[in-house]
């Protein structure tokens, strides 16, 4: 049966683009379009969304003869990549066909899976304050305060910071700096999210690139969004309830 979509590309292309994915949730909706693919998913617990467009020429080769839709298992797909060899085709009709020849000779077939695409529509907030800042140095803030608490406070009191609480209820915050294009005018306030999901995410991406920290004005969530020129990623995390904060 004719293949409705062919990829090629590079091993670390396919990394990133499913580890994204991945650091978020095990599945996925994936849509197949003439100049796109674009995918989304939520997080089991609802709190954390990602949305991410990879361009055409994101790929060595992006053929869609029949724009489609599916459900990916992307630790299944992760997994299989892994063992790939540089470079790695994918072909998708009645299931996704990942093979790679040029070191080892691999052929593997992943099913797809029924997803339910209702509630996965996030509307776009109001945004009242927005932070610049590298990749490099929010993940390292992000990073080093796992160490003490799964949870940590973003706050734009006059300047960003990120804080969390250790078990023995030792306090630490993190000044970050930021672009002087960032807009903090969001004072005095805080929102509390998860951290390890965020630190999950920030690993996929480019140390020495920016990625925009924005805060909704009602601080029900903080989105993120980082961008290539072929890729695009937007992700959502609510505010959560910590009792160390």
């Amino acid at each position: 049966m004719e293949s409705k979509v062919h990829l090629n590309g590079t091993k670390d292309n396919f990394k990133k683009l499913i580890g994204t994915i991945r650091s978020i949730s095990e599945e996925a909706i994936f849509h197949f379009v003439e100049e796109h693919l674009y995918i989304k998913c939520f997080d089991k617990s609802q709190t954390a969304f990602l949305e991410l467009t990879a361009k055409k020429d994101y790929f060595q080769d992006f053929r869609i003869e029949v724009p489609i839709e599916i459900g990916m298992n992307v630790n299944r797909t992760f997994t299989i990549i892994e063992t790939c060899g540089e470079k790695i085709s994918m072909s998708i009709n009645d299931g996704i066909f990942i093979a790679s020849e040029d070191q080892f000779n691999i052929n593997a077939f992943i099913p797809h899976i029924l997803i339910y695409e209702e509630g996965l529509n996030v509307p776009i907030e109001n945004y009242s304050t927005s932070a610049i800042l590298k990749v490099k140095d929010f993940k390292s803030n992000i990073s080093n305060l796992l160490k003490f608490s799964e949870f940590v406070e973003i706050s734009t009191q006059e300047k960003l910071t990120i804080m969390a609480y250790g078990s023995l209820g030792e306090k630490i915050i993190i000044g970050v700096q930021v672009d002087p294009k960032s807009n903090l005018n969001q004072k005095d306030k805080a929102i509390i999210v998860k951290a390890d999901v965020i630190n999950k995410l920030l690993l996929n991406f480019d140390e020495l690139r920016n990625i925009k920290l924005n805060m909704d004005e009602s601080l029900n969530s903080i989105e993120l969004i980082y961008q290539e020129d072929n890729l695009y990623v937007r992700s959502l995390f609510a505010r959560t309830i910590s009792e160390d904060l």
